[in-house]
């Protein structure tokens, strides 16, 4: 209570504010829109009432065309007399042909004498004729070719009509130029022998888009009437029909709201606009026919109605506001002025300085304020120095503690290769170690791509392989298209690799094997070095495990570095991690002594354009849970 009245009370415009606000504003404002949205929503129900019954009866008057298709079928799927015509073999008879489709069409005229039934367009007889009812003078190979791409022969589809989406009459040449005669769709049903199961005709309708559409011309809702596909049946809409499908906003809409596969009604957003929507499904064929109808076109009257009070009553507040501010400016606006500076700054906008106008205990505070600003960004650029400085300084530490002796040791091999003259392996470890260390300059870049990574490894590896032929193999596993896009650390693998070759061949009499696998999750990169050498035993596996944590100790430092140099490669490797990506813990290892040892190296996922700098610019808070993550993906091994 106490700060509700220190609120209330604690200035004159505050006071008149809440008075107008809270005493008439609002209680007017509530009423209002409770009236109009009463008023408003009896309005749509009684719209969505009326849409629906005319929806109802458009959704019978087409169940009647397609039941009178269906019955149309029905009589002629086993009429002796049609079913005689179904069995010829015309082959080069054309003539025969063309005088038997003109005995089929008699007999059509006899069995509907008023025209009132949509007739069978054509047959596809078991023979493989076509009987074009529809024009039996067009190109028959073209039209058979469009049949047999619906599929018509599918055992799937047993007996039943399968209708196709809007389209071009392909029976027919003849184009009027009106897209709803021109436009058909076409339905195909498949008439089996009850007693053999083989298909005795292939049955084909031509339904004209006209036919349908005239049973809903005369009313005002946006029509739509489409397939389990969403392909276009009919519409109201005589560009869509013209085109034959959906246009994309209708498309995107039917895609977007799952509901428009039920019947009943509801709204939607379509075309940035509140709509009333009515659907109902045909029973006899996989159509939904939906209503559309802008909520506007129904509440138009009433919403203009309610935006001319809310207009008036904005009009009066603002009138008031601006007696209050003229009465408070003079007190008031300083303090706000202050404020304001206060909120962009805690918002992070350090550039916020007040200027204050006059004299007195008002001006002293902005001067005080702006003082106090310019110290804290001094200070936080000071910070920001130290700290740029600070990592620099560790980033040279770590990468002059990557040890140099394999350079040495390449060295010594090309002196023994030397001796044995004549040999060819002399040039081609030369040419492994110059392409080894312009990789390993890369032009100064630090951050560079998995794949150039991955080669500076298998230069390393070809060298190594002259040295030690038989005693090595080596395998790659890593799915070159999943890794396209990723960066690392340059020289992040061959140290790993390398204490494979220094530690794993030690006191071993078999081939030793490295497998190098490369593993993409949904936040993380692991890079697994695995071989089958001589392994560690736990105390040993427990000090390499803190020089990857801590580093060497001084006092270490003292001792071969073939006792203690395992652990410091991937120390240097786990630290650049850090650095560079802000990931603690990168690297896990797992050994057994005689069974051979496991390195994970993780790293968060890194795109090109993420690395700006070097320094890695993505924010490091996006990382400190990858540590855990790598521990539990090293447990699953």
């Amino acid at each position: 209570m106490k700060k509700i009245k220190y609120y209330v009370f604690s200035s004159l415009k505050r006071q008149l504010v809440f008075n107008i606000i809270i005493g008439v504003l609002c209680p007017l404002l509530l009423v209002m829109t409770f009236l109009f949205t009463q008023n408003r929503e009896q309005m749509k129900r009684q719209a969505v009432e009326n849409v629906e019954q005319k929806v109802d009866l458009i959704t019978k008057q087409v169940e009647q065309i397609l039941y009178n298709i269906h019955r149309v079928s029905d009589y002629y799927a086993y009429d002796e007399a049609f079913t005689l015509y179904t069995k010829k073999d015309y082959k080069e008879q054309e003539s025969e042909k063309n005088i038997d489709i003109q005995r089929i069409l008699l007999m059509f005229g006899k069995s509907d004498p008023l025209g009132n039934n949509v007739r069978i367009g054509a047959v596809l007889t078991r023979e493989g004729e076509l009987l074009n009812f529809k024009d039996p003078l067009m190109e028959q190979e073209g039209v058979l070719a469009k049949i047999l791409d619906m599929d018509v022969y599918n055992k799937e589809n047993l007996s039943k009509i399968i209708w196709h989406p809007l389209q071009d009459d392909f029976l027919t040449g003849e184009v009027t130029g009106a897209p709803r005669k021109d436009k058909v769709i076409i339905g195909t049903r498949r008439i089996i022998n009850f007693y053999s199961g083989a298909v005795n005709a292939v049955h084909i309708f031509s339904l004209s888009e006209e036919e349908i559409w005239s049973r809903y011309a005369d009313i005002v809702s946006e029509i739509y009437i489409v397939d389990s596909f969403g392909g276009l049946i009919s519409s109201s809409n005589t560009d869509a029909v013209h085109a034959g499908c959906l246009e994309p906003e209708v498309m995107t809409m039917l895609e977007d709201n799952q509901n428009n596969h039920q019947e009943g009604s509801f709204e939607i957003e379509y075309q940035k606009k509140p709509y009333l929507v009515t659907v109902r499904t045909v029973s006899n064929a996989d159509w939904r026919i939906i209503a559309l109808n802008p909520v506007a076109a129904v509440t138009d009257s009433i919403d203009t109605l309610f935006l001319q009070v809310i207009i008036v009553s904005v009009a009066c507040t603002l009138l008031c506001f601006l007696i209050i501010l003229h009465i408070s400016k003079r007190f008031l606006a300083p303090i706000a002025i202050l404020r304001d500076s206060m909120q962009e700054v805690y918002d992070g906008n350090m550039d916020s300085y007040v200027v204050m106008r006059g004299d007195g205990e008002i001006q002293e505070m902005g001067s005080y304020y702006n003082s106090m600003l310019r110290q804290i960004n001094q200070f936080i650029e000071n910070k920001v120095e130290t700290e740029k400085k600070k990592k620099q300084l560790e980033l040279e530490v770590v990468m002059g503690q990557v040890n140099p002796h394999f350079l040495y040791n390449t060295l010594e091999n090309i002196v023994w290769k030397s001796s044995e003259a004549g040999h060819p392996e002399i040039g081609r470890i030369a040419a492994s170690l110059g392409r080894m260390y312009r990789l390993s300059i890369n032009n100064g870049k630090i951050v560079i791509r998995i794949q150039q990574e991955i080669e500076h490894l298998m230069t390393y590896i070809n060298i190594q392989t002259v040295r030690y032929q038989d005693r090595v193999e080596f395998d790659l596993l890593v799915n070159y298209e999943q890794i396209r896009e990723f960066m690392t650390i340059k020289l992040m693998l061959q140290p790993a690799v390398e204490n494979c070759f220094m530690y794993a061949l030690e006191g071993i009499d078999r081939v030793m094997k490295i497998w190098v696998r490369i593993k993409v999750f949904p936040n993380l990169i692991r890079f697994e070095i695995i071989d089958n050498g001589s392994g560690m035993d736990k105390e040993r596996l427990a000090t390499v495990r803190k020089q990857i944590r801590m580093g060497m100790d001084p006092e270490d430092r003292k001792e071969t570095k073939r006792e203690k140099g395992f652990g410091i490669g991937l120390y240097s490797i786990s630290e650049r991690i850090r650095l560079y990506f802000g990931m603690n813990d990168a690297v896990a290892i797992r050994s057994r002594k005689g069974k051979g040892t496991v390195v994970a190296i993780g790293i968060p996922h890194i795109l090109s354009e993420e690395v700006m700098d070097g320094t890695g610019s993505k924010t490091k808070t996006d990382y400190k849970s990858k540590s855990q993550t790598m521990d539990n993906l090293m447990e699953k091994r």
